[in-house]
C-alpha cells in the first residue's frame, strides 16, 4: 500500500477532518516510510464539529523536522545519487534512479515548506497516510 506525506491546513486548532485542506502532497517510498515510523505521533481528531466520530491520524511534530532532514532524507539522497552510474546516461535504469531521487527531493521540499513557511502554525500539520 502506498503512503504519502501531506501538508494539511485546518480552519482552527480543533483539526476537524471535514475542514482540512491539502496544501501539498509527496509520495513516500516504502523504505522512507519505515524510517519515519520513529518520528510519527498518533492522535485522534473529530470528523466534524458537533459529531463524536473521530479519525486517527499519524503526524510529524515540528520539532522532528530537522532531525528527519538530517538523519533520514539527506543520507538517503546521497545514497541514491551515488547509485547513479554517471557513465551510462542513456539507460532506463539511470532514468529510474534519477526519478527515485526526485521522490526524495519532493518529501524534503514538503518538510522544508512546513518548517519555513508554516512554522509554529498549529493549524498546519504534516500527516502520513
Amino acid at each position: 500500500m502506498s503512503k504519502n506525506l501531506f501538508l494539511i491546513k485546518y480552519q482552527d486548532n480543533n483539526h476537524y477532518d471535514d475542514t482540512s485542506e491539502t496544501l501539498e502532497r509527496a509520495y513516500l517510498k516504502e523504505e522512507i516510510h519505515e524510517k519515519l515510523q520513529e518520528y510519527l505521533n498518533a492522535k485522534e481528531i473529530p470528523e466534524a464539529k458537533g459529531f463524536s466520530d473521530r479519525v486517527s491520524i499519524d503526524y510529524i511534530e515540528e520539532d522532528n523536522i530537522n532531525d528527519i532532514i538530517k538523519y533520514v532524507l539527506i543520507p538517503e539522497c546521497i545514497r541514491a545519487s551515488e547509485e547513479i552510474d554517471k557513465k551510462i546516461i542513456d539507460s532506463k535504469i539511470v532514468e529510474e534512479k534519477i526519478l527515485s531521487l526526485g521522490v526524495l527531493v519532493n518529501v524534503l521540499k514538503l518538510l522544508i515548506l512546513k518548517r519555513d513557511e508554516y512554522k509554529d502554525n498549529p493549524n498546519v500539520l504534516l500527516i502520513v497516510g
